[in-house]
């Protein structure tokens, strides 16, 4: 783009002659400082989008389910996923099990839960955009070559609400941190079925429950969403290991540890975390896809 289209470039007029003195050196240097600043903090920052960017159907004979978004290259690559699945993820909130859970998303044709879809889309510029713009960035991509169309709506919906315990804060059996306290950083590593979280705030561990929440072992309790109800703040240190079929934790971790002596999901978390899980019903904003389109071949 060249300067004269460029909306922050303003044509000068014939230069004026002046005489340089010390203090008109000064005023000079104070006035290119001021509207330099000026200019870095009203220019508004260009939001990052994917250079390129290939949908393309997944290959039958080879299904994975595979989804690398916080690489260090700004390269985003997802195969085997249904459109229903990419939304999920696009508008979920942190991402760590399926994002958005099913139930959240309603509408639209019914390839969306059949048909699977590779993308492979690398992001303009030098910059790594973070983890939230890369999934805006998705999100653009889904509206722009699905021509996915949607809105809003808000629906009562049975959840599990993740409360307090009984004895309330007092009962909490996870460790609160503070700032600056020197404990270990955010991590929350599955090993199989057990997991050492480090300074985990609450959505995080909502969305870690949701993930492991899959009724493998008891067809008894539905896949419902969890919302964190607990009224906590700030994010905590904890450990939860429950038994069950080791396929029930998505096969995450190298290594699984022996849970065979652990309690069941729900008990474990009101004896090792001091929280619980309660059946309600609760308002939630539902997506309701109103158009989609398989994108053409690129």
């Amino acid at each position: 783009m060249s300067h004269q289209n460029h909306p922050a470039f303003r044509p000068y007029g014939r230069p004026t002659r002046i005489t340089v003195t010390r203090k008109t050196t000064a005023m000079v240097l104070s006035l290119v400082w001021t509207i330099t600043a000026a200019h870095s903090q009203t220019l508004p920052q260009r939001e990052p989008v994917f250079e390129v960017a290939s949908i393309r159907p997944t290959d039958p004979a080879l299904i994975l389910k595979l989804m690398q978004l916080p690489l260090d290259d700004g390269r985003v690559t997802i195969r085997g996923l249904t459109l229903r699945q990419l939304i999920q993820y696009a508008w979920g909130n942190v991402g760590i099990g399926e994002g958005l859970h099913a139930s959240l998303v309603s509408g639209g044709p019914a390839w969306v839960d059949h048909d699977r879809f590779d993308i492979v889309a690398k992001s303009e510029g030098t910059r790594i955009p973070s983890r939230d713009e890369r999934k805006q960035m998705l999100r653009d991509l889904l509206i722009e070559r699905f021509q996915l169309r949607f809105h809003i709506g808000v629906k009562e919906t049975p959840v599990y609400a993740l409360i307090v315990g009984k004895n309330g804060a007092n009962g909490i059996k996870m460790k609160a941190r503070t700032v600056d306290d020197g404990g270990a950083p955010f991590g929350m590593p599955f090993n199989g079925l057990h997991i050492i979280g480090h300074n985990v705030p609450m959505p995080h561990l909502v969305d870690a429950l949701q993930a492991v929440i899959i009724p493998l072992t008891d067809p008894d309790r539905d896949a419902l969403p969890v919302v964190d109800q607990t009224g906590l703040t700030g994010a905590f240190d904890f450990e939860l290991a429950w038994s069950g079929d080791q396929t029930f934790s998505g096969d995450r971790g190298a290594m699984a540890v022996d849970t065979s002596t652990a309690p069941e999901l729900f008990t474990a978390i009101q004896e090792q975390l001091g929280l619980r899980l309660e059946l309600r019903k609760v308002p939630l904003e539902i997506l309701i896809i109103d158009q989609a389109e398989k994108p053409t071949d690129n």
